[in-house]
């Protein structure tokens, strides 16, 4: 026990608050599995309508390398069975398939003990016959006395018109209680109807880097510039996303032993930083400019 006290009080005084974790689970499409025997598949940490596939329905959402900046992203396409339309859907929660389409079960436990800020990613979209798509996020907690779960707080958008090109969401959350989270509830789909009301077969909407952005870890010298520079924990890369190029700047790891072992230039507004190699462990990081210091964090490699 004594040997670790050194390296705890280095992490107690190197760095203070800790980066963004990844909620929702699997934001950056990376990850998918096969279900029923390979007959559909789906992103780990959320639920589809290609579940539907038991009852020979399509496959709405689906994986695709056409992808903003890893290797994957998701793709949701509206389309028909037997008259019905189904959308591409991706939502958090779960689906009850004797239900039908009316078996979307809403909500998973949120566990962040936080209150994220924005419900951020990217997305294009390329909408049929005046279709709409829309990207939701809200967040509930369970009222004891009601034995209900009140809306804590939400955060949504329509997007009406082609978007060819993969451009950044950020939406702010609305705060209408002063309650912690403890479940959420995501949906993202490829047909809201647009203003005539109905989905149209064949929108399709392609979403990536989906998260909830929680502000942390700012030194307030730099003031608003600062308090915008996020830093997102992928498999492969630690990414940075500056509101703006700084002067010299650029982002270090240390290890426990207090070594820098990593140090990359930011010379762009949105930086991957390659951190695969690196042994399992701890790092501290520290993003600089011109010298000085203005976010700090810490990032866990696992291999």
């Amino acid at each position: 026990m004594m040997k670790q006290l050194p390296a705890i009080l280095f992490f107690v005084f190197f760095f203070t608050c800790s980066a963004n974790a990844q909620i929702p689970e699997n934001g950056y499409f990376e990850t998918w599995q096969e279900e029923a025997g390979g007959l559909y598949t789906e992103p780990p940490g959320w639920s589809t309508l290609n579940v539907l596939a038991l009852i020979g329905a399509p496959q709405t959402v689906t994986q695709t390398t056409d992808a903003p900046f890893e290797d994957y992203a998701a793709r949701l396409e509206t389309k028909t069975f037997f008259g019905n339309l189904i959308p591409g859907l991706l939502y958090t929660g779960n689906f009850d398939v004797a239900l039908g389409l009316n078996g979307v079960q809403p909500g998973l436990p949120y566990n962040a003990n936080t209150r994220p800020e924005a419900f951020e990613g990217y997305y294009k979209y390329f909408p049929e016959n005046g279709d709409s798509a829309v990207l939701f996020a809200q967040l509930w907690h369970y009222n004891t006395q009601t034995g209900k779960r009140d809306t804590v707080a939400q955060a949504a958008m329509s997007v009406l018109t082609t978007v060819s090109e993969y451009t950044k969401f950020e939406l702010l959350f609305t705060y209408y209680t002063q309650d912690i989270p403890d479940s959420m509830y995501v949906v993202i789909t490829s047909s809201g109807g647009g203003a005539t009301g109905q989905g149209q077969s064949g929108s399709v909407l392609y979403v990536d880097q989906v998260l909830f952005a929680t502000y942390t870890g700012i030194v307030p010298l730099f003031g608003s510039i600062a308090d915008k520079i996020r830093v997102y924990q992928t498999q492969q890369h630690l990414q940075v996303e500056l509101p703006n190029l700084l002067s010299q700047g650029f982002i270090e790891l240390y290890n426990l032993q207090q070594q820098s072992v990593l140090q990359q230039a930011l010379t762009q507004t949105t930086t991957a930083v390659p951190i695969a190699n690196l042994p399992a462990g701890m790092y501290a990081y520290h993003i600089k400019a011109a010298g000085i210091t203005v976010k700090k964090g810490v990032v866990a490699v696992v291999k």
